[in-house]
Parts: structure tokens; C-alpha cells; sequence
């Protein structure tokens, strides 16, 4: 290459390095020197790549490489919960097999002698296998990110699977700026690289802002940042079916986003009380644990969205207000909100609360609600009932036909079968005209297509 140009033999350098071509870059093409500054990374094909199976310590809950997030209120149980996991994991029933089932627990907020032990005692965890980093000393100091290193230094000790930092904004350094998206994430993303090379959970627990409902997303701490960090990010809060607690206490668990897999089923959990009995000179303790009541059907919006007292104060005027303007009948969605005390969001808490139900007025006319036990009556002189799965807010109007009752007779005034759980049936054979039609006639209808042509 004695006679080319300098730039024509760099550019020689870099084709043998980037290329999958032979032979030099075209001079028109290049205007690189010739001294290449050696690249901080490399490049490597995806069919290099050896395809893995992603690892959970919790699955579909909280990867075993990564940081997740539990945010809720305060005083919520959110602690009781994450030293639940680690007695989990000291039983074997999640991570790892093939190694120690062991955990650390970094507590801001509790003490490790009245709280941390006698709830992990409390669900039945492996006490030789849970560790806590003491605390106690006024000149010991835990921050983040400073100390990381150190937290991994105990992780490789131990070969932990689990670390529980709780609260987070406990430990946060005081040039961390919670309200900041880079800072925050200067400060998890050390955290997130110890998870991966220790092949260990990291289980953050936050507190929720004093916003009130909205995107759960943007509920924890002071920035987006931190739930933009977290692999997955989850939500503990009280079950708004029993908001008093009649059945005990209860709570729900909701995965509010993974950067795995799916959405998994919101869990319930109720609060259970415990005595530990005195063994030797350790004396007997009142404590808590969790039980897990299985699966429920509910988002974290929704959650967030429970009302307070005040809220339901309000709610109930709405259900009040609905009985009062729906007890002559049917009457258009908008009129109501027109004259209602509260805002829509209220108002269809409440119909949702009452039973009130909901139908078009003909193909075009507007959305009506009508009282539940008016729907039979009002079906006889041929104004629609609602079918439970026609709700305004999810559809603008029938796309493939409507359910219309039948001229009124003595027996088609009460129609034989026409329940709640049928009319639901019918709802969902709204895109099957053939199936439809055949429920609709089973409970003293007929379904009309968009056409208005009986199908």
C-alpha cells in the first residue's frame, strides 16, 4: 500500500475490522486519520448470540438479575411483604435450587430485633438464612450509591440471592436528587450492575407521593426516573372490595410494568395477626404475617384510584342522586352529569356501585341509564335494556347489531331467563349475529342487525 494515501490505509484498517467485505473503503466514503482512537466496545453478531431463558427469583414477579420496585403508602405492610419473600426463599419455595437460599435485609425505618426477625420467624422463614446489615451503631453509615461496593462485597460473602433495601429514600446520598430522572438513575444504575454480576435480586421499597389516583408510573418518590430504572415495578395498597377491613385487613398486589414477560394476576393478601410464644430468655412478640388469598381481577390504576372516606362520602350523594333523577326512568348519561354533585369519574363509580345500567336509545340516539329493577318494566313498552357488557365508555354504539325486546305480552314483561349473567352471555356474541340471535330469542328478544333487519 506504499503508494495509496494515509487516509486510504486507515480506512483499509477499519473494513478489515467492521466490514464482513474484503478490500479497502473508497476514498470518497472515509475521512478518517490516522490516528483511530481504540473503541470502548465490541460488536458482536446476534448468530454469535447463545439464546437464554430469562431468570426469576420470583416468577413473573421479580427477575433474579435485576432491581425491582414495591412502592405503596406508608404503614401498608409493604415491609411485611418483602421479608416474606426472603422467608420464601429460605424455604426453597422460589429461587435458585442449586444455590444457598439465603437474603440481606437493609432496614432504614425498622428494627431488626422487634420487626425484621419476628416477621420472617412469623412466616415460617429459615432464620439462619436471612441476614440484616446492622445498623445500630451511630457511626455505621449506609448510602447510595457510596457504599454499593461494600453491599456487593457482603453479596459474593454469602452468595445472596436477594437484597431487600427498604425504604429507599432512606439510604439515597445526600447529593442524589430524588427529583431528578439522571440523578436517580446514577444512583440505581450501580445497583442494577451488582444484580447482574452477583445474579442477585435487588427488591427496593418506596413510598407513593401524596398525589392523588393517576398513572402509578408517576406515584413513586419524586421522579420518573426510578420507575424508568426498575426491571419490574409493583404496587401494594388495600383491597378497595374490603377498604375496612370487615374480612381482616387485606391487601392487593399489582404488577404495574416488567421488562419480562407478562402481566401477572393482582394478588390479594390478607394481614394476619401472630404470637410468637417465648423460647429461653427470648420473650413472646406480637407481630403480623401475610397470607396469600390468591388472584383477583383488578389493576393498579384502579388501586390508586380507591376512594378515601371523603371520597366515598361523595360517591354515596352520587348514588343517592342517581335514585332520586332514575326513579321515573330512563334517562340520557350527559343530562345526568349536567345536573350531578360530582364529576364524571363519581358518577360512574356510582352506577357502577348502584347497578345502574346502561343502553342505547335506538341506533343513534344517545346513551341512557335506567335503575335495575325499572329494566324488565321499561322493556315492555320497548325502550332497550342494557346488556351488562355494553358499557358507553368502551363502545360509541352497536358495530354489529342490537338487542331489542319483543312487543310487550303478559309473559314478555317479566322475560323468562333474562338475567344479568345472560345478558352478559349476549354481550360477548356481539361479533357472533348467528350465536346472538339465538340467546337473544332464549330470553324474549330478537337481535337487530345495523340494518335493522331482524338477523
Amino acid at each position: 500500500m506504499s503508494g495509496q494515501p494515509k487516509s486510504v490505509a486507515a480506512g483499509d484498517r477499519l473494513a478489515d475490522e467492521f466490514s464482513p467485505f474484503s478490500g479497502p473503503m473508497s476514498t470518497d466514503q472515509t475521512t478518517v486519520v490516522d490516528d483511530v482512537p481504540q473503541r470502548p466496545f465490541a460488536l458482536q453478531a446476534l448468530h454469535e448470540v447463545k439464546r437464554r431463558k430469562i431468570p426469576w427469583l420470583w416468577p413473573g414477579w421479580v427477575p433474579a438479575n435485576g432491581v425491582s420496585l414495591l412502592p405503596g403508602d406508608p404503614k401498608l405492610a409493604k415491609s411485611t411483604l418483602a421479608l416474606d419473600l426472603a422467608a420464601r426463599l429460605s424455604r426453597g419455595e422460589v429461587g435458585d435450587p442449586d444455590r444457598p437460599p439465603t437474603s440481606i435485609v437493609v432496614s432504614g425505618e425498622d428494627s431488626v430485633a422487634e420487626v425484621v426477625e419476628p416477621r420472617v420467624a412469623a412466616a415460617g422463614g429459615d432464620l439462619h438464612q436471612v441476614h440484616a446489615l446492622d445498623l445500630t451503631d451511630p457511626e455505621a453509615e449506609f448510602t447510595l450509591p457510596d457504599q454499593i461496593p461494600d453491599l456487593e462485597k457482603v453479596i459474593a460473602e454469602i452468595g445472596a440471592q436477594l437484597v431487600i433495601v427498604d425504604p429507599l429514600n432512606r439510604f439515597l446520598a445526600e447529593s442524589v436528587d430524588g427529583h431528578k430522572d439522571q440523578s436517580i438513575r446514577r444512583a440505581m444504575g450501580p445497583l442494577h450492575q451488582v444484580a447482574e454480576r452477583q445474579k442477585c435480586a435487588i427488591l427496593v421499597v418506596a413510598h407513593l407521593n401524596k398525589a392523588v389516583g393517576g398513572n402509578p408510573l408517576y406515584r413513586v418518590g419524586g421522579s420518573i426516573g426510578l420507575t424508568g430504572a426498575a426491571r419490574s415495578v409493583m404496587l401494594f395498597a388495600k383491597d378497595p372490595d374490603d377498604p375496612d377491613g370487615e374480612r381482616g385487613p387485606c391487601r392487593i398486589l399489582a404488577q404495574v410494568g416488567s421488562n419480562y414477560g407478562q402481566q401477572q394476576s393482582a394478588r390479594r393478601y390478607r394481614i394476619e395477626p401472630v404470637l410468637l410464644p417465648a423460647t429461653g430468655d427470648v420473650p413472646e412478640v406480637e407481630t403480623i404475617r401475610l397470607v396469600d388469598e390468591g388472584e383477583v381481577e383488578i389493576e393498579a390504576s384502579d388501586l390508586l384510584a380507591t376512594p378515601t372516606g371523603e371520597d366515598r362520602t361523595e360517591r354515596d350523594e352520587a348514588v343517592e342522586f342517581l335514585e332520586v333523577e332514575l326513579a321515573d326512568g330512563p334517562k340520557p348519561m350527559r343530562e345526568l352529569l349536567k345536573g350531578a354533585p360530582c364529576g364524571e369519574r363519581t358518577l360512574r363509580k356510582a352506577k357502577t356501585s348502584r347497578g345502574v345500567v346502561a343502553a342505547k336509545d335506538g341506533l343513534n340516539g344517545p346513551w341512557k341509564w335506567s335503575l335495575p329493577e325499572r329494566c324488565n318494566t321499561k322493556a315492555a313498552t320497548g325502550t332497550p335494556c342494557s346488556l351488562a357488557a355494553f358499557d358507553e365508555q368502551a363502545r360509541n354504539g352497536p358495530s354489529e347489531g342490537v338487542f331489542a325486546p319483543k312487543a310487550a305480552t303478559p309473559e314478555s314483561v317479566q322475560p323468562s331467563g333474562s338475567s344479568a349473567h345472560d345478558q352478559a352471555t349476549l354481550a360477548d356474541a356481539v361479533l357472533d349475529p348467528d350465536r346472538a340471535a339465538a340467546i337473544a330469542a332464549s330470553v324474549g328478544g330478537e337481535w337487530i342487525t345495523s340494518a335493522g333487519v331482524p338477523s
